[in-house]
């Protein structure tokens, strides 16, 4: 009896760690997903551009004069109509 309640401590203790491994593990994955989500970006105060209708801009050639925007911010949307692409110095 002695011997069994030894192995059902010890048991216990292995799952006890485990149980704290996998909880750090878990923080570990949650921090790294926050730093990598759009969010974490947008709160950083950029932006997401994207055609109306479409995916992400990447450059301004997806975008001429008259294109229909939809700007992601932190905290809401805007709606803008693009001036087609412009220079460095603007």
């Amino acid at each position: 009896a002695e011997e069994v309640t030894r192995w059902v401590a010890r048991g216990s203790e292995l799952a006890e760690r485990a149980i704290e491994r996998a909880a750090t593990r878990v923080a570990e994955l949650r921090s790294q997903l926050r730093a990598l989500s759009p969010l974490a970006t947008l709160e950083r105060g950029y932006a997401i551009v994207q055609r109306e209708h479409d995916g992400v801009l990447v450059n301004p050639e997806q975008a001429p004069a008259g294109t229909p925007l939809r700007i992601t911010l932190a905290e809401g949307r805007l709606g803008a109509t693009s001036r087609g692409a412009v220079g460095d110095a603007e």
